[in-house]
């Protein structure tokens, strides 16, 4: 699970060039200070956010030896509050945001969630030629023919799953008869439902009924994902199990994914 959390914080990795470093992006977002904070070197930063990664994953793996959902939120909750430090909380702010998806408040994962998406003064407007049409809708007309579609979800935001749930009967009405999803544990096909056991953000209960929504349609669900491997490999042996699992061993599979692409999955 180490892995699997390292990866999904690597969007805190610096890079070397100041002028657009993730410290000068930070502070234009407001999640670090403008003055001091936003001259902190790359190296500063890096061993900053190692060391806040290493005591979050400490204070969570603590924490989930506590019994049941909400003692363990409120441990992640308390050493949240008690440590002040901006490094950890930009960190341990996403650790605690998969608690509190998992005990359904969803308003305070977006905002422990380290990465605000605020608007900027040089954001462009949409381009001409574009229209809005209802997501369901234009998904479901482009799926005609295609053997794969892959929905986006953010972890922190568990909404984003709702229209994964809400297009599933009418995919498999198309003739889509395979579902994945991220984090599944390989142990899924066991059980005919999903279990606190079956993957690490099973526990949310959106997450949760998108499992059960596809079991009851007659979907052939499929725990394809490599948390171990490290972040390049992850994706490598996840594609490769996924492709062993569905179309190389069933040619005319059509096979639905719900992945997170925030960590460029899908």
């Amino acid at each position: 699970m180490k892995r699997l959390f390292g990866a999904l914080l690597g969007f805190l990795v610096a890079q070397t060039c100041a002028a657009d470093s993730p410290i000068m992006e930070a502070a234009k977002r407001g999640l670090v200070g403008k003055s001091s904070e936003s001259r902190m070197s790359a190296a500063r930063w890096n061993r900053e956010q190692q060391a806040a990664i290493d005591k979050s994953e400490s204070i969570m793996q603590r924490a989930m030896k506590e019994p049941g959902l909400l003692a363990q939120y409120e441990m992640m909750r308390a050493k949240y509050d008690a440590d002040d430090n901006r490094v950890f909380r930009l960190v341990f702010g996403q650790f605690l945001s998969w608690f509190q998806t998992w005990i359904g408040d969803y308003d305070g994962a977006r905002a422990s969630f380290s990465i605000p998406q605020a608007a900027q003064p040089d954001d462009a407007p949409a381009p001409d030629g574009f229209h809005v049409r209802a997501a369901d809708v234009a998904i479901l007309d482009l799926a005609h023919g295609r053997k794969a579609v892959f929905f986006n979800e953010s972890h922190s935001a568990p909404v984003t799953r709702t229209l994964t749930v809400q297009v599933l009967a009418r995919l498999h009405e198309q003739g889509f008869n395979y579902f994945a999803a991220e984090t599944l544990s390989h142990d899924f096909a066991q059980h005919a439902y999903p279990t606190a056991r079956s993957g690490f953000y099973v526990n949310e209960p959106i997450c949760g009924e998108m499992l059960r929504a596809a079991l009851r349609l007659g979907y052939h669900v499929v725990a394809y994902d490599a948390e171990e491997a490290s972040t390049d490999a992850r994706e490598r042996a996840s594609a490769q199990s996924l492709y062993d699992q569905t179309f190389k061993r069933d040619p005319n599979a059509r096979l639905v994914v719900n992945a997170e692409i925030g960590r460029a999955h899908v």
